[in-house]
């Protein structure tokens, strides 16, 4: 009797251990999960903030590029105006043009085409571009890039 009370208490002593190792397991598993939790919404965080970083300076540089782009096509346009564009030999029959008849500014067109083809070439080379004159009523005169396009109301 002695030995199986000795036995009933070996059990129920194993029973409590086993009991309180499965408390403390599930104790170290929830602390083990909410610091892999924890360490997972900071590197998410890490994560953010490096993309967010990333972002604003490719958007700067973007940007930066895209205001060369501006600012270089702004050149070649206002040295394609005073260079080119406002010579006596050019302003004097878009001036004429305003109040031709159609048969006339077919000539002037023409002259300008003639007097400009060889400019529009060398530049369109080194930069592509559009040239178009456009008179004062909105209608388009002549386009360097397409001269068979003319006459159409732009504004």
């Amino acid at each position: 009797m002695i030995t199986d009370r000795h036995q009933d208490m070996e059990r129920s002593a194993i029973s409590e251990n086993q009991g309180w190792l499965k408390t403390i397991s599930v104790r170290y598993l929830a602390l083990f999960c909410l610091t892999e939790i924890c360490l997972i919404a900071l590197l998410y965080a890490a994560w953010q903030y490096n993309r967010t970083i990333y972002l604003e300076n490719r958007s700067k540089h973007l940007q930066t590029a895209a205001s060369s782009v501006v600012i270089r096509s702004e050149a070649v346009a206002h040295a394609i105006t005073h260079e080119i564009i406002q010579q006596p030999e050019i302003l004097k029959p878009l001036q004429g043009a305003i109040n031709a008849s159609e048969a006339q500014r077919k000539v002037i067109r023409k002259e300008l085409y003639d007097k400009l083809y060889d400019t529009f070439q060398r530049l369109q080379k080194e930069n592509p571009l559009l040239l178009q004159f456009i008179l004062p009523d909105g209608t388009s005169l002549l386009r360097m890039h397409k001269p068979e396009h003319w006459g159409d109301q732009l504004f």
